[in-house]
């Protein structure tokens, strides 16, 4: 719980109203894919934010799209 408590901090200042992320996700083997995004959904339920997650079982691929509404605190985040 420390590791995503020290990732949760940043994002809080980072982000303060809404952050949206579309991936496209996958790998070679089928197995690893669905524990990625997994993985990722995990992830995004404990820091807060709303993922868009399409999964590619046949290749290797790793897409990513962030967006956010809100403002940088610059302070805060170097503190």
């Amino acid at each position: 719980m420390y590791a995503v408590k020290m990732i949760k901090i940043p994002v809080k200042y980072l982000v303060q109203k809404k952050l949206t992320v579309k991936m496209t996700l996958g790998d070679e083997d089928p197995a690893k894919t669905g524990e990625y995004i997994g993985l990722m959904y995990v992830l995004s339920a404990m820091l807060g934010f709303e993922l868009d997650l399409t999964p590619d079982f046949e290749r290797s691929i790793f897409e990513l799209d962030a967006r956010f509404k809100g403002r940088v605190s610059v302070y805060k985040v170097l503190i």
